[in-house]
């Protein structure tokens, strides 16, 4: 059964381990991170491409020289110059198929070499592992500032506005800042939107990353606003108070600006 993996992914897991070759016999020869800590298909992707087998482990690839056979057809000058180059590292690397140890994988993102899904998540958003796939990732810094600000406008509440934040040593810290200090029902309502806008966000993320699908911002804020009223319906009394504490404000000023409109002219 194949791995529901695609070539970012092969990328992500490879810029984020080093494999140690010993008998061979588990490491990719194409993928793995066993030529100075870069995998083949790496340092040389057109010949990787070119290759008829991609999945032979070290020990398969090295035996009879095979990884050889697998690229020798209509080669062309660029791919010469790429196999050349590539049997010269691979010779440096001084294989031995007789040894009796096994390969070895560490995760290069933590101290220990011990794989942790939080270092995986890290990489994300460091310079190394973001540009393995630039158009997936969700622009925080723009989209979702827009997110927090249509949603403070809708309801009234500046705290939500980006613009009205500020800097702060911990996530607790910005989240109870976001209401201040005040223990009433809107800034509690406040705060329950604020959980709701990050788990919005937070989705849209994921889908961009691993499902490479997106939504608009406006559509974004109108589930959210949909979200919210259910999340009234079911009981969450005070988002109930801030959302309807909105409705009638709005509902007012609709109402007075209509009222003047109508008025006759002094």
């Amino acid at each position: 059964m194949e791995l529901p993996i695609d070539d970012t992914d092969q990328a992500l897991f490879t810029a984020a381990t080093r494999v140690t070759v010993n008998n061979g016999k588990t490491a990719r020869f194409w993928t793995a991170s066993w030529i100075d800590g870069t995998s083949p298909a790496l340092l040389f992707p057109d010949l990787y491409s070119h290759s008829k087998r991609k999945n032979r482990t070290v020990f398969e690839a090295m035996t009879n020289d095979q990884w050889v056979r697998d690229v020798s057809h209509d080669l062309t000058v660029g791919l010469i110059s790429e196999f050349v180059q590539l049997w010269t590292l691979v010779e440096e690397a001084h294989f031995d198929p007789s040894s009796a140890a096994e390969d070895t994988i560490t995760w290069t993102r933590t101290a220990s070499g011990e794989y942790t899904a939080k270092s995986a998540y890290l990489m994300q958003f460091d310079g190394g592992a973001s540009s393995l796939y630039p158009k997936t990732v969700w622009h925080v810094c723009a989209e979702s500032r827009r997110i927090w600000a249509e949603v403070s406008s809708w309801v009234g509440s500046p705290g939500l506005d980006p613009t009205n934040w500020n800097a702060t040593d911990t996530l607790m810290d910005w989240f109870h800042g976001l209401a201040g200090d005040s223990s009433s029902t809107l800034a509690a309502g406040s705060r329950s939107l604020a959980i709701l806008v990050t788990w919005s966000i937070w989705k849209e993320r994921n889908a961009r990353v691993f499902n490479n699908t997106e939504k608009t911002v406006a559509r974004l804020v109108e589930e959210i606003k949909d979200e919210a009223r259910l999340w009234c319906q079911a009981g969450a009394k005070h988002l109930a108070a801030l959302v309807v504490n909105q409705v009638a404000s709005n509902l007012f000023c609709f109402l007075f600006s209509w009222e003047l409109s109508d008025a006759p002219p002094i």
